[in-house]
């Protein structure tokens, strides 16, 4: 969602993929697809609500995921091809 005028304690999107841990181009793709809210100022520059950093934060880093081990998996599992090394 875009909106106009951003609150004051808005931020970068490079302050943002700092303090989440991934690169600027996929803070660019979330906005693009719609995972997270931000606003454009007049320049058409972005920045992005704190509180929206804070929530992925709690998304990505929470410790309430459960993992659950005995869970057959959907697709079968990648295998590696033999590669045969020829000297010449």
């Amino acid at each position: 969602m875009v909106r106009n005028m951003a609150p004051p304690d808005a931020v970068t999107i490079r302050a943002a993929a700092r303090r989440l841990g991934v690169h600027e181009n996929t803070i660019r793709n979330w906005m693009h697809n719609g995972i997270i809210q931000f606003y454009r100022l007049p320049s058409g520059i972005r920045r992005i609500p704190l509180a929206e950093v804070h929530r992925l934060e709690g998304e990505m880093f929470s410790s309430a995921r459960v993992i659950d081990y005995d869970r057959k998996p959907t697709s079968p599992p990648i295998t590696l091809a033999r590669v045969a090394i020829t000297r010449s």
